[in-house]
């Protein structure tokens, strides 16, 4: 059996349980989901990490409330590994980035991490760094300054830092994150796993419409980095951050607001409908002078329209007189006479 999903099963009990042992011996799995499964344990077991073809892992909300072993490393050939919404706490081993050399995708937001991002990124740090596509930290209390270590991941699609305590600048490094996606509201990542293959799915909401892609995720590449900062991103990307410098309005040095890219865009879409409600007038004037004089000024210069019209006129004047006679005699002889 290469892929098992057991995600909202409840295995561990409404109390909460261990994962079942009974995995242990499914050594050729390279899929696993036990998300949502309630099962609360002190540890993750040790036979856990002897799954070595074990290349997706998905352990979201179960409130495991342990530290990450530095036998994690063992999983060699884990491509995406998703410990979100559990109590983790404690550092990542420093090996992982060293080991884990196919991860692609770690999700560890809504966790009790309390580290500071230097000491994240130095665990991912090594051949992890190239390859890595998704990163997810937000609600991870984490602490800090975001600096230029931030660089090294040059490979990042999505990166999502929000509702942390980092502090500082922006880095300008991120303007080389060439494969990012821009994100203004959120970005959902769901896997659908077969036991001969495995497809990556994608769904971005970005300004209330849905983007779905198929396929690798490495065919994302919507953002726009012009120039040093990074301006693509909109300032509520940042949220419940200390970050300072553009997109922002913190300018670092304390001294200067710079307006976001969110102001900017407003005043644009503003200017663009100022000049479409110009255009509109201007159109309006020129269609009334060009259909006035249009008709005005070829009776008023040619002769002969000029007694056809008005000949036109009278005439339709006389027909309207004999018809309204013609009504009124009929209609009075229909009426007798008291």
């Amino acid at each position: 059996m290469a892929s098992l999903d057991l995600s909202q099963t409840t295995l561990g009990g409404l109390g909460g349980g261990p994962i079942p042992e009974g995995i242990e011996n499914m050594t050729s799995l390279v899929h696993l989901d036990l998300s949502e499964n309630n099962f609360n344990t002190s540890s993750i077991p040790s036979w856990f990490y002897k799954l070595h073809l074990l290349a997706f892992l998905d352990l979201t909300d179960n409130a495991l409330g342990v530290t990450v072993s530095s036998h994690i490393t063992n999983l060699t050939s884990m491509i995406m590994l998703d410990l979100s919404g559990n109590h983790l706490e404690g550092k990542l081993p420093t090996s992982v980035g060293a080991q884990l050399c196919n991860l692609k995708e770690i999700h560890l937001q809504y966790n009790n991490w309390n580290q500071s991002i230097s000491q994240v990124l130095d665990s991912l740090s090594g051949c992890v760094s190239s390859n890595l596509e998704v990163l997810d930290i937000a609600f991870g209390q984490i602490y800090g300054q975001l600096t230029d270590q931030i660089g090294q991941f040059n490979a990042l699609q999505l990166l999502d830092l929000a509702h942390n305590n980092l502090s500082g600048c922006i880095p300008k490094c991120v303007s080389n994150f060439s494969f990012m996606v821009a994100r203004d509201d959120y970005f959902v990542y769901t896997l659908n796993v077969t036991a001969s293959s495995f497809k990556e799915d994608a769904i971005l909401v970005m300004k209330g419409r849905e983007f779905e892609y198929s396929g690798h995720l490495d065919l994302v590449t919507s953002i726009d980095l012009s120039g040093t900062q990074l301006q693509s991103f909109e300032a509520s990307s940042y949220i419940w951050n200390s970050l300072c410098s553009p997109p922002l309005t913190q300018n670092c040095s304390g001294d200067d607001v710079n307006p976001t890219v969110e102001n900017k865009t407003s005043n644009g879409d503003e200017d663009n409908d100022d000049n479409e409600l110009s255009w509109f007038y201007l159109g309006m004037g020129m269609g009334f002078a060009i259909g006035f004089w249009g008709v005005c000024g070829c009776i008023f210069f040619n002769r002969t329209w000029r007694h056809n019209y008005f000949w036109f006129l009278d005439r339709m004047k006389d027909n309207i007189y004999v018809a309204s006679s013609l009504k009124v005699l009929i209609v009075s002889m229909l009426v007798p006479e008291r």
